[in-house]
């Protein structure tokens, strides 16, 4: 039997190891049936001959690459439905503000009683509602405000398991602030040793459309909880007009 062969080298002689055979076909003559021939060293060096074999890298008509990355698209398309299939649209409920208007004092003049430290403010409205603290206290609808000297007293209350209560003993009038119109006051100071004498009368103006300062404050939930209370508190001076 006599076999012929044909080899096809590519060999790049600046370095033995990038040698390569390109294609091997090994027939013999009595049918082409083709025989395998193990790689053999070339000649002057120690690295065998490399046979490069083709790799399919196609299915049916389909490069191998683009069979991977649409495998990988539907991976990602169905973990995404899955992803939309459990997720819980909440429903979008409206939430109104109501804001509560409040005008507060700004008293800079530190002679006056209402930075005292030694007197309680107490002020009522002009609807009759009556006992709101000074710093509480709505000047839109204040009818007056008038301050005390206060003493109190720690009593015990309920015996021995019991506890203290303070307890009001003595209240000294020191002065007051009485509206005269929408927006002008009159504030007098009594004698201090005698709370029926007046020491000082003073007119004062409260000019609400100028306010000097605006905060906001808290926000309470209404019965329907979509309406919120939003507190909003103006300041404006009180000065002498």
């Amino acid at each position: 039997m006599k076999a012929s062969f044909l080899v096809t080298a590519n060999l790049n002689v600046a370095h033995p190891l990038r040698r390569r055979v390109v294609a091997v076909d090994q027939t013999n003559g009595s049918g082409g049936r083709s025989l395998g021939v193990p790689p053999r060293k070339a000649s002057g060096s120690r690295f065998p001959l490399q046979v490069r074999t083709r790799r399919s890298s196609s299915l049916a008509g389909f490069p191998l690459q683009s069979l991977t990355r649409l495998a990988l698209m539907v991976l990602a398309i169905g973990s995404v439905t899955f992803a939309s299939a459990q997720t819980v649209v909440a429903e979008i409920i409206p939430l109104h503000l109501v804001p509560k208007v409040t005008y507060r004092p700004l008293v800079l003049d530190s002679t006056l009683l209402f930075q005292s430290p030694n007197v309680v403010w107490r002020c009522s409205y002009l609807d009759g509602s009556t006992g709101f603290d000074w710093f509480d206290t709505d000047f839109a609808r204040m009818k007056r405000c008038d301050c005390a000297e206060e003493t109190y007293r720690l009593l015990p209350f309920g015996g021995s398991s019991g506890g203290y209560v303070y307890k009001l003993v003595k209240s000294d009038p020191r002065g007051s602030l009485v509206r005269t119109s929408d927006t002008t006051f009159t504030y007098t100071e009594y004698e201090f040793t005698d709370s029926t004498s007046i020491h000082y009368v003073l007119p004062m103006v409260f000019d609400t459309s100028k306010v000097v300062r605006c905060d906001t404050a808290y926000t309470e939930s209404l019965d329907d909880g979509t309406h919120f209370r939003m507190e909003v508190s103006r300041f404006v001076e009180l000065k002498a007009q």
